[in-house]
């Protein structure tokens, strides 16, 4: 160890290889040069200095340094002890930037806050203008501008080692990236500040190519947390010149990375112009009121566009977890999918069959489709994709048409997908669907003394004369069928052969029938695909040939075109139990589920067709 103008250099061994192997050469290790001063600069401030060396000193006399070689600016734990962090409170003028190359800023070892409620109100904390520049272990917090500003290529923010990452807060931007190919890691970024008002407008700013935010490889602790701010992570500005490469992974958006509560924001990763191709994969979304990731529509021209997301997980939002446009909607699937815009307003993937078995459906020719669970609340209209399914990942063949082989799915399950293009723009979520068993079965219903309201199960249709077809007894006495829209009924009477109005049981249909005592109908029918039933405004009697479900998610696809749903209880407790809209009340709800081969009374506002979901 030697002294070189009072600064500590190292020396280290390296390994050069050259034509007699390898050799040992001596090479310096940086200058370490420690801040032992809570103050900022002026009056006696001097570095090296036992007592005296400010964080401001440090930094002039490191740029004033013109050598090549590097530089860690470090402080005196017994100055800044870990377990008791003393503040550097910047004065109006702001902190010079960082010029010399590969200098770190290391507050690992100590604790450090650098307050800057006294500085002017644009004033940023620190600003790295080196290239290969690192800050790590500190509390930044209260500048009117950004806490860290990264100017220059191949800056380091935190670090996947303990005590690497920063805290910062208070500021009106957390960190600002304008150099090349920058990484953060293991920061924390927003919640409450020292004076505990919440960051500003934006967490972190990147307008630099192939920035790395957290990273696909790296650890839990590499993790960069960011919570109580409007924008969490946004890659663009709409100024500066066009960029792209950036990742955002790893991540956890929208919690508290201390205590697991909930920070929330407004959008947690905001795409703009002029960024292109960010990956956005394996984070954690929570809590986000607008949305999770949000593509800016089209300004100026230009589309932001080749934007990938795969193996996010998405939870407790507000808003959409993929938004393309900032609309807040699903955007329109378009035949032949030709429009352009944000990812190119990529169709979504919609399936047309989903059992344990097999998932069927379509989407864009030569797309990637990631399975996801749903977040399914009952009706279904605002269901997003909440985590993807374990290695289920399926290719689009040129005609669109995809499918899962014995996903790992139980029937009840419910769930959506995106398609990913190879140009690798990524789609919104598609409607989710339910994963039905694969068939339903209707066997004989059994009729108890008194009304029954059925459906009839026969493999054909049955005509009617003196007796009913597996009534040779003639306990059945009358046959009730509701038509036109609930305005009359046709009868079959057996003791009054002239008012008989109803000739045939048709197989599927609902019928009313009145019996002396207990009698099973004959029929029974298994079915793998749902049948759909034409409703018309009004009255209509109609079996429900679907996956039992939520009465909501059953009459999902005539929503907001019936009022009422009825169900009639046969045998001693005769009656009729009933669902009104979605907004009836719980207690006036004497039936929650909709239930297969089960026959119901509906009143629609509107003639329309009820798709029961997939059995």
């Amino acid at each position: 160890m030697r002294q070189l103008l009072g600064l500590v250099v190292v020396a280290a061994a390296v390994w050069l290889t050259g034509a007699n192997g390898r050799v040992p050469v001596q090479a310096a290790s940086p200058t370490i040069l420690v801040v032992t001063s809570t103050g900022d600069g002026g009056g006696p401030a001097a570095c090296p200095d036992a007592v005296k060396c400010t964080l401001r000193k440090a930094i002039s006399v490191v740029n004033a340094d013109v050598s090549a070689d590097g530089f860690v600016i470090t402080f005196d734990p017994t100055v800044f002890p870990k377990a008791q962090p003393a503040t550097i409170a910047v004065g109006a003028t702001p902190l010079p930037a960082l010029t010399h190359a590969t200098v770190s800023v290391d507050g690992s070892a100590a604790g450090v806050v650098i307050d800057g409620s006294a500085a002017l109100t644009t004033a940023d904390g620190l600003r790295l203008a080196g290239a290969g520049a690192a800050i790590r272990g500190l509390r930044i917090a209260n500048f009117g501008g950004a806490c860290i500003v990264v100017g220059a290529g191949g800056g380091m923010v935190g670090g996947e080692g303990t005590g690497q990452g920063n805290r910062l807060e208070g500021c009106r931007i957390g960190l600002v990236v304008g150099g090349e190919g920058a990484v953060l890691r293991g920061n924390r970024i927003g919640f409450a500040a020292i004076d505990k008002t919440p960051l500003g407008a934006v967490g972190v700013q990147v307008n630099a190519a192939r920035a790395v935010i957290g990273g696909e490889s790296v650890s839990a602790s590499g993790a960069n947390v960011v919570g109580g701010v409007s924008v969490a992570v946004r890659v663009g500005d709409g100024i500066a010149p066009a960029f792209d490469g950036v990742v955002v992974a790893r991540n956890v958006f929208g919690r508290d990375a201390v205590t697991g509560a909930a920070a929330p924001l407004d959008v947690a990763v905001q795409l703009r112009q002029r960024s292109f191709g960010t990956k956005v994969a394996a984070n954690t979304f929570a809590n986000a009121r607008v949305a999770d990731i949000q593509v800016a529509s089209d300004e100026g021209g230009v589309s932001v566009t080749r934007n990938t997301f795969r193996g996010n997980v998405f939870e407790g939002g507000d808003g959409m977890a993929i938004d393309l446009g900032a609309d807040g909607i699903r955007n329109p699937n378009d035949a032949g999918d030709i429009d352009s815009g944000p990812n190119g307003l990529l169709n979504h993937p919609v399936f047309r069959r989903a059992t344990q078995a097999r998932l069927i459906g379509t989407a864009c020719a030569g797309c990637d489709i990631e399975l996801y669970y749903a977040a399914h609340a009952p009706g279904g209209a605002r269901d997003e994709g909440s985590s993807p399914v374990p290695a289920a990942i399926a290719h689009a063949d040129a005609n669109g048409v995809f499918t899962f082989e014995a996903p790992p799915l139980s029937p009840g399950t419910w769930i959506s997908a995106l398609a990913t293009d190879p140009q690798g723009n990524t789609s919104e979520f598609g409607p989710s669907t339910r994963v039905g068993a694969g068939v339903i079965q209707c066997g004989n219903p059994q009729l108890e003394p008194g009304w029954n309201h059925e459906g009839y199960f026969g493999a054909e249709p049955v005509i009617l004369s003196a007796g009913v077809p597996g009534d040779p007894d003639h306990r059945i006495r009358a046959i009730y069928q509701l038509a036109d829209g609930g305005n009359h009924y046709d009868q079959w009477l057996r003791d009054a052969p002239l008012g008989r109005t109803l000739t045939t049981l048709d197989p599927g249909e609902a019928y009313w029938f009145l019996v002396d005592t207990a009698v099973m109908l004959p029929g029974g029918f298994a079915l793998n695909q749902p049948l759909s039933v034409a409703i018309v405004a009004g009255w209509n009697d109609i079996v429900y040939f679907g996956a039992s479900a939520d009465v909501r998610d059953a009459l999902s696809t005539i929503d907001g075109s019936y009022e009422q749903a009825h169900r009639w209880t046969g045998g001693s407790g005769s009656g009729w139990v009933s669902w009104g809209t979605a907004e009836t009340p719980g207690w006036a709800r004497g039936f929650s589920e909709m239930e297969a081969c089960s026959a119901y009374v509906l009143k629609a506002t509107t003639d329309g067709t009820l798709v029961p979901l997939q059995p």
